[in-house]
């Protein structure tokens, strides 16, 4: 395979099933639309936070999910070599907050301030990078992909 084949048969490789949103050589950013993608992004979620509170890491549960996630649209950082999640994002629009409910900031902080804007509030969480993919890139990439 020559540089521009190589390029395009691992830009199709890490998008089957996702909607590809913008790449790098080493990172593609989409939207995960297969469970076995999502499943990549919260396994990774769940790893990165079990790492940063060690001390709780007992108490984790093997996977970092909660009612929201089957409500979210998932934004992921694909490396294509690995065909891996190594970057995530949780995004909850406004549509699913009403079909929901609710939102993940309503049970940590009072926002009925925000009432008059609800209808357009899109809520991002649960982000996190692999340590070996953190410098930059694989985050200004999904911040890419976001806007």
């Amino acid at each position: 395979m020559n540089m521009v084949e190589d390029r395009a048969f691992y830009a199709a490789k890490a998008s089957v099933g996702d909607e590809l949103l913008c790449q790098s050589q080493r990172i593609h950013v989409a939207i995960a639309r297969s469970e076995g993608r999502i499943a990549q992004a919260l396994e990774l979620r769940a790893r990165i936070f079990r790492e940063s509170a060690p001390q709780a890491s007992g108490k984790l549960t093997c996977q970092d999910d909660d009612i929201f996630d089957p409500w979210c649209t998932h934004l992921v950082a694909i490396d294509p070599d690995r065909d891996d999640v190594v970057g995530t994002y949780r995004i909850l629009t406004p549509e699913a907050a009403r079909e929901l409910g609710c939102r993940y900031a309503e049970q940590e902080f009072w926002l009925t301030r925000l009432d008059p804007l609800r209808h357009e509030i899109v809520e991002l969480g649960r982000a996190c990078v692999d340590p070996a993919y953190r410098g930059g890139t694989s985050l200004m990439l999904m911040w890419t992909g976001l806007s």
